[in-house]
């Protein structure tokens, strides 16, 4: 997210599903996720900005 918006948000977002630091699942890197879970990101940002 900080590469998408900003640091904060990237921050806000950490924040928000409270990754600390065991997340429910492992596709917090673009090397980890998934080519349909990356396409999933970019349209939820793209209609969320």
């Amino acid at each position: 997210m900080e590469l998408l918006v900003s640091r904060e948000a990237a921050e806000a977002s950490q924040l928000m599903i409270e990754y600390d630091p065991q997340p429910p699942v492992d596709a917090g890197s673009l090397a980890k996720a998934s080519p349909a879970t990356h396409r999933l990101a970019l349209e939820f940002y793209q209609h969320r900005l």
